[in-house]
């Protein structure tokens, strides 16, 4: 009997501190890297799952102009080269050229991170690969989209990687997060040609994901069990 009392009381401990010390896993949450011309996540974190990339790119229509084609955005891939990138043409979003522009007319690329039941993200850090000279701004769901929380409109001929802090409070202890990356064309460029493309790749979220801690009322009565079954130890 005293052993079997024991047994239980040492089991309620563990589960205790299970609880209260949650486990980190795979850094790497969610990865966009469109091979294989897919749009999902590659990634590998079992505790979590990275919905489909998307893209909402209504294009000059939203101000007036000519729409953007579907042949305009997507995944490209040149011959011989193994690395297939999301594209845009720098045409069809030639009057949208601020953030402010893009913003109001709902021009963006985004993705959803859930983590699994009895989990919740803690976000590091957001980047990508762009080519050419697309502006950006990230802006997250953790204050429906109000906020920006890095941008930029710089590029080159070759890929750069662009990397924006998710450290701040606001992305930890989530139980979901949208990334939208909001875009426009800062020249006002109105080439659609087969060599004029803003070239984007490799998105990546890196975090954790935590095993989420226990009300405390819910530690309060792991704890209320244990010193029950100690004392009818002790009185044994």
């Amino acid at each position: 009997m005293n052993r079997l009392k024991t047994t239980t009381l040492l089991g309620l401990a563990a589960l205790s501190t299970a609880a209260l010390a949650p486990a980190a896993d795979a850094a790497v949450i969610a990865q966009y890297t469109f091979l294989g011309n897919s749009y999902a996540s590659s990634d590998l974190d079992v505790n979590s799952a990275a919905g489909t990339f998307t893209e909402n790119l209504p294009g000059n229509s939203a101000l007036g102009g000519g729409g953007i084609a579907a042949s305009t955005h997507g995944i490209y891939q040149d011959v011989g080269n193994p690395a297939p990138e999301f594209f845009i043409k720098p045409g069809n979003i030639s009057e949208i050229t601020n953030e402010a522009l893009s913003v109001s007319t709902g021009t963006y690329l985004h993705f959803t991170v859930t983590p699994s039941s009895g989990y919740t993200l803690d976000l590091t850090s957001f980047s990508f690969d762009l080519r050419s000279g697309l502006g950006y701004a990230l802006r997250t769901s953790a204050d429906g989209f109000a906020s920006t929380v890095g941008s930029a409109g710089v590029g080159t001929a070759t890929y750069t990687t662009n990397s924006i802090s998710l450290s701040a409070a606001a992305f930890q202890d989530l139980s979901e997060i949208t990334l939208r990356l909001y875009v426009w064309n800062p020249t006002g460029n109105t080439a659609t040609g087969n060599g004029s493309r803003y070239s984007l790749d490799n998105f990546i979220v890196e975090g954790e994901t935590l095993a989420a801690v226990p009300e405390p009322a819910t530690i309060g009565l792991l704890g209320a069990a244990g010193a029950l079954l100690l004392g009818r130890k002790r009185r044994v």
